[in-house]
């Protein structure tokens, strides 16, 4: 598909233009961040019915509400984690002289 040619690669038109109409191959970043929110969300809710909101600073036994906690526990952080990204990645990618001075100036 490309070809090198000293240290820049080099494309043919007729192959950027086929690579831009296979846009079904191409998920967009929001779509993306709403499934992680969602399933961040899902399992965070998990969670506090697993648990509650009281905290409990006794040990629990092992058993299968233990494992289902730790599992939607794990679920969430890795979905929180992902849908934060991916959130700053849709709406703070723009160019913002604030954050640029922000960033300069730590």
């Amino acid at each position: 598909m490309c070809r090198r040619r000293g240290s820049a690669t080099a494309l043919k038109g007729s192959e950027v233009v086929a690579a831009r109409a296979m846009n079904y191959l191409y998920i967009p970043i929001w779509e993306y961040v709403k499934w992680q929110l969602l399933n961040a969300i899902v399992a965070t809710s998990i969670c506090l019915l697993l648990v509650g909101t009281a905290p409990l600073l006794v040990p629990d036994s092992p058993g299968l509400k233990t494992f289902g906690y730790a599992l939607a526990y794990t679920v969430a952080i890795w979905s929180w984690a992902f849908a934060i990204t991916g959130f700053a990645l849709r709406f703070l990618s723009q160019e913002s002289r604030v954050r640029r001075y922000i960033a300069d100036s730590s």
